[in-house]
């Protein structure tokens, strides 16, 4: 009608699911029926009670409102206390003049919907994002918390649109939030456990080494039989500055050597920029084949325990583990800050509940 495009109906419009799309249907934008139009009673015409005024360059609709001819029709208004359930058939030919009349003369929206395309998108997105927050916050409560902030910004912005003639789903982006949620709530819950199972297996596997290297040890005559004399060499040579080991690790510095191991600072060439990263060298004090044999089997899944942990927030990153001329190494991440023993010095005394919770966390 002139400029203005009435869209026609298709059979998926909104939340519409093949709906009968034959005729030439639009979307109704209803109007409340207190601001509808005038109305007065057939009597009042007869009686000359009716401004000239509400007539004058003004459609006007006549017809029936009596239930016992027609129950009438639902309309979005029907759930409100004021109004009846149904309205009369006149009121619905009034909506639709009313709706013709003002988009052609006054610019008033028709109701639109997205596209198929645009709607799955945007419960796609509903769904991404509660599954992304999931990730990154697990607990329950933040769970439940998050849950209902999401939600209730689902049906801000659907009202939003909504107030702009815009119709977009809301029930199917809201279960898109909750099964999201807890589909990865579910497959976290079944990655720790399997992580806890693989630990499991892993300290067992270590018990048995371990087993096996007490029978080593009683089996072995010209070795003591005492388990501390297979501790890994008290190393008091540090590797020289600027060594390459495999894998590309440049040692820069000494930083700590006890009697397990000796800790250096590296570089790794082979990661753009150089990044810094911690080399921990584990040494066994003897030679022995079948000794040295097991403790390469305690160290292989002793770096399989680390790098299973490793991937908690809170536990310094296994990037790499390696052997190189019978001494054994582990690459971790480096975390700059001080180490426990500068903050708990004797200087400082005993500490309050407070301050050790806060250093644990």
């Amino acid at each position: 009608m002139g400029k203005t495009l009435f869209p026609r109906l298709d059979k998926n419009a909104g939340s519409y699911e093949d709906t009968d799309a034959y005729g030439y249907q639009i979307l109704l934008n209803s109007r409340h029926p207190n601001h509808l139009a005038i109305q007065v009673t057939l009597t009042e015409v007869l009686t000359d009670q009716v401004n000239p005024n509400w007539v004058q360059d003004r459609l006007v609709i006549i017809g029936t409102t009596a239930n016992s001819l027609h129950p009438g029709f639902y309309t979005p208004y029907s759930s409100l206390s004021d109004q009846p359930a149904r309205i009369p058939r006149i009121f619905v030919h009034a909506q639709i003049a009313s709706q013709i009349l003002t988009t052609v003369l006054d610019g008033r929206p028709l109701m639109y919907y997205w596209p198929d395309w645009a709607e799955l998108l945007w419960i796609w997105s509903c769904s991404l994002v509660r599954a992304v927050l999931a990730w990154q916050w697990r607990h329950p409560l933040m769970f439940l918390l998050l849950e209902g902030f999401i939600f209730v910004g689902v049906v801000v912005i659907t009202a939003g649109f909504y107030l702009q003639a815009i119709w977009i789903p809301l029930f199917a982006p809201a279960l898109g939030l909750v099964f999201s949620g807890l589909a990865v709530m579910g497959y976290t819950t079944y990655q720790t456990q399997k992580q806890n199972q693989t630990i499991v297996l892993k300290v067992e596997q270590q018990e048995d080494a371990i087993t096996q290297l007490g029978l080593l040890l009683e089996q072995t005559t010209e070795l003591p039989s005492n388990f501390d004399d297979f501790k890994f060499a008290e190393i008091s040579i540090f590797k020289t500055d600027e060594l390459l080991l495999a894998g590309g690790f440049k040692i820069s510095k000494s930083l700590a050597s006890g009697g397990f191991s000796c800790t250096y600072l590296a570089e790794d060439t082979k990661r753009k920029g150089n990044p810094i990263c911690v080399v921990k060298e584990l040494m066994p004090t003897r030679r022995d084949p079948k000794l040295l044999q097991v403790a390469r089997r305690l160290f292989n899944t002793e770096a399989e325990i680390l790098a299973v942990l490793g991937k908690h927030p809170q536990i310094t990153e296994l990037f790499t583990y390696f052997e190189e001329d019978q001494e054994f190494y582990l690459v971790q991440e480096y975390i700059l800050g001080n180490t426990l023993s500068k903050e708990l010095t004797p200087e400082k005394g005993a500490k309050t509940e407070a301050y050790v919770v806060n250093l644990i966390q």
